[in-house]
């Protein structure tokens, strides 16, 4: 009784299969989402599996169509490979065997695959399905046709180029706008304008993926490696037969945001500046070009990961390539089978070791930051929040990184178990056994080992410039000379007070001549004959004054004769006029004639007080006059005798010293014109012949001239790595100006306190030593790094010592 052939596997149903090229075909699951390519056998074999073929007709069916033999052991193996893809339909003893093989090798799909279940993630990758967009863009794409162009695309081509030379000559005003750029209202922008280009930028993607063909049913919101950011899911773009087109979906994105940056930088350079539109414009400018740099890191589950996926045509590439390297992983270090070469074996195991490192490094960065923060300000308990932080995201990173080996190799590999414990006890012994140089680092830098400044001694004008930059001198050499503008003048006129004081004080010690003293006894006698002469006139003057008293009293006695004379004859006329025996013009004229005689009285009387009054003044005052000259003559004469007063002498010695001290101050400024070099070394003040006909002040710097060869060296060390400093210490001094020349010195002496760096984190102490400068390739200046050797310590106790001197100075324990 002969019995029927055992069927094969049933494919799923709902499997959307699609040729992308040449022998070329991609296929989805749309229950997870998830995307293969596969070659024209693989996709012959796969769609025979009906359900109804037994494996002898698809082996006739194999050889017909590519005219070889399919062995049973060959299709046997393509479906044990298909079976784990979700690709056919399984019984649930078949589910969970798979499940549990999966688990075993330490990998999750669902939650590492890009493709998988959009609810699930990790704490480096988390998103969230928001609502599907497909209705929304089939509305959208026929209004928008323009966009995938050959002139659209040649025109913002075009307007980006053109904004990239505006920013490059535009570079040093963008920099410096960076600092006066951030203010309280950056905040809100940026948000606003990364929701917006965010937007614009997942519809793009969205767009171009419904123009050539595919579905988009997702957009959501994801934090990859704590970084917020929207997603378009536009997987379905595998399913485009076109490689252009799909990666024309894939730059879709970063397109739009280089159209927003172009449009951006015109606006920016075009609008006045500090207004609101130039402030929006340079803030959109900066993000969407910093966004750029983000979105097409490949190592990123964004654009530049999808970007190099497509180019190198293998879907799935991150989880695909996360376990091929955790495969080798293992392989290398727990000694598991060697992994199977698979196509673009190579590219899968290079990108997956550099997506695993990336992932450790950032997460090492982000760790540090949030960890000096955290404990910072919440000591213990932030330690312990953020070691409990580091636990799931590193136990994310080396997901698979075991996979259980790491027992078997114990239980089953003694040769490989040994080689790792004896490793591992070299390891330790290396680190807490050997003794290593301890040494502590320091920026440091130069000073010279003499420094002197050369100050002005007098002020003048530079006249003279001897020397320049780098010049070496000698000690009392000209360097510069000055100019005085009347310093000569001031010479001369000095040394002429000089001589006119010493020729008075030799007049004051001779005292007067014979001739002088005999000329004022005659002015002696002279002006006694003067002044008898004055006294007769006054006697004169007193009998004239006598006369004149008769003369002027009768001169009244005659105005008042007449007078009254008059008076009587103005009555008589007004009576006669009265009773008409006279004429108008008589009465007026003997009316007339009595008015003069009253005022011929008056005049005769003030002639009289006025003669009175002045009596004999001018003969007194003349007399006094004579009598004074009498006196000054007799004086001077009294003086001539007397000779030269002690004191006069003394007044005109003082002040000659005074002139003579002063001559000597101008002369010392003559000599002190020429400024010389109070020790040897090099001119170490630049453009010194610039200054030429400036004005230096008394006392102000014209050079500084330093000694280059021995120089001082100041080493700045941290306030930590102080502890076991000593003098006589060994050092050595790499000068960034001089990388393969290595210097060497000792610690001469160490700072009694220490300073506060310009950002006041830290305290350092300064440590001094002096280096002897052969060829003088160090100058004044120079900045390096310094070693600072404090003998020898195994590496693993300067770790726990370092460790443990953190935790008690942080956490005070």
């Amino acid at each position: 009784m002969s019995t029927a052939a055992p069927e094969l596997p049933r494919i799923r149903p709902d499997l959307v299969i699609r040729c992308t090229g040449e022998g070329e075909y991609v296929v989805k699951c749309p229950a997870d989402g998830s995307y293969f390519r596969m070659g024209e056998v693989e996709h012959f074999l796969l769609t025979q599996l009906d359900g109804q073929k037994s494996a002898r007709s698809v082996r006739d069916a194999y050889k017909e169509r590519f005219r070889e033999r399919l062995g049973s052991s060959d299709l046997n193996e393509f479906l044990d490979a298909i079976k784990p893809l979700g690709l056919l339909e399984l019984s649930e003893s078949e589910q969970k065997l798979l499940r549990s093989m999966s688990s075993s090798n330490g990998t999750d799909d669902d939650e590492d695959s890009e493709t998988g279940k959009r609810g699930r993630g990790s704490i480096l990758f988390f998103r969230r399905n928001i609502f599907d967009p497909d209705r929304l863009l089939n509305a959208l794409e026929p209004q928008l046709q323009f966009v995938w162009t050959r002139g659209f695309v040649v025109v913002t081509a075009l307007m980006m180029f053109a904004a990239l030379l505006v920013v490059w000559n535009s570079r040093h005003e963008l920099v410096t706008t960076f600092s006066d750029g951030f203010r309280w209202e950056t905040v809100t922008i940026v948000w606003i304008t990364l929701i917006l280009a965010t937007t614009l930028h997942e519809f793009a993607h969205g767009l171009t993926c419904k123009h050539y063909g595919g579905e988009v049913r997702e957009i959501g919101v994801l934090f990859a490696l704590f970084t917020p950011c929207f997603y378009c899911n536009v997987t379905d773009a595998w399913l485009i037969p076109k490689k252009s087109h799909r990666l024309w979906v894939t730059l879709a994105g970063g397109y739009c945001d280089l159209c927003l940056w172009a449009l951006a930088v015109f606006v920016w350079r075009l609008t006045v500046q500090d207004s609101l539109v130039n402030y929006v414009a340079w803030v959109i400018l900066t993000v969407c070009g910093g966004r750029l740099f983000i979105n097409l890191n490949p190592l990123l589950r964004m654009d530049g990961y999808y970007l190099l996926s497509d180019w190198l045509e293998i879907p799935n590439l991150r989880k695909r390539a996360t376990d091929y390297w955790m495969q080798h992983v293992r392989w290398l270090l727990w000694g598991a089978a060697r992994p199977h070469p698979v196509e673009r074996g190579r590219a899968l195991l290079i990108y997956g070791m550099l997506i695993w490192v990336f992932a450790l490094v950032f997460l090492d960065l982000v760790f540090l930051g949030l960890f000096q923060f955290v404990s910072g300000q919440l000591g213990p308990l932030g330690l312990i929040f953020m070691l409990l932080l580091l636990f799931v995201a590193l136990k994310r990173v080396f997901r698979g990184f075991f996979g259980g080996e790491f027992t078997i190799m114990i239980a089953t590999r003694p040769q490989r178990t040994a080689t790792w414990a004896f490793g591992t006890l070299g390891v330790l012994a290396l680190l807490f056994l050997v003794p290593l140089p301890y040494v502590v680092n320091g920026n440091f830098e130069v000073r010279p080992g003499t420094r002197t400044e050369v100050h002005a001694p007098v002020s003048g004008f530079l006249r003279l410039v001897h020397r320049e930059e780098g010049d070496r001198v000698t000690p009392d050499e000209t360097i510069v000379e000055l100019d005085v503008p009347d310093l000569g003048s001031q010479l001369k006129r000095k040394r002429a007070e000089v001589q006119e004081v010493e020729a008075t004080l030799r007049r004051s010690r001779t005292g007067p001549r014979p001739e002088e003293v005999a000329e004022q006894r005659q002015r002696v006698k002279r002006s006694e004959g003067w002044s008898n002469l004055a006294r007769q006139d006054l006697e004169r003057a007193r009998l004239s004054l006598q006369q004149d008293f008769i003369r002027l009293d009768q001169q009244v006695l005659q105005s008042d004769t007449e007078l009254k004379y008059a008076v009587n004859s103005v009555n008589q006329a007004a009576k006669l006029y009265k009773l008409g025996a006279l004429a108008g013009e008589q009465y007026r004229s003997e009316y007339k004639r009595y008015e003069l005689s009253a005022s011929q009285l008056a005049q005769a009387q003030a002639t009289k007080k006025a003669r009175e009054a002045d009596g004999v003044r001018a003969a007194e005052a003349e007399l006094a006059r004579r009598e004074k000259e009498l006196e000054d003559t007799r004086a001077t004469l009294s003086l001539l005798e007397a000779g030269s007063r002690p004191e006069d002498i003394e007044a005109e010695t003082a002040k000659r010293t005074r002139l003579l001290e002063e001559l000597k101050y101008l002369e010392d400024l003559k000599t002190k014109l020429q400024v010389r070099s109070l020790a040897a070394g090099v001119i170490a003040t630049p453009r010194l012949k610039d200054r030429i006909g400036q004005l230096a002040e008394v006392g102000s710097l014209i050079c500084v001239v330093e000694d280059m060869a021995v120089l001082r060296v100041e080493i700045h060390i941290p306030e930590e790595d102080v502890a076991g400093l000593q003098t006589g210490q060994s050092i050595e001094l790499k000068a960034r100006a001089l990388p393969f020349d290595t210097f060497v010195a000792k610690v001469e002496r160490i700072a009694p306190s220490a300073s506060i760096t310009p950002d006041k984190r830290q305290s350092t102490l300064t440590v001094y030593c002096y280096v002897a400068n052969q060829g003088e390739k160090l100058k004044s200046g120079m900045t390096g790094v310094a070693r600072v050797y404090r003998g020898h310590r195994p590496f693993g106790i300067i770790l726990v010592h370092k460790a443990l001197r953190y935790l008690r100075t942080e956490f005070w324990w």
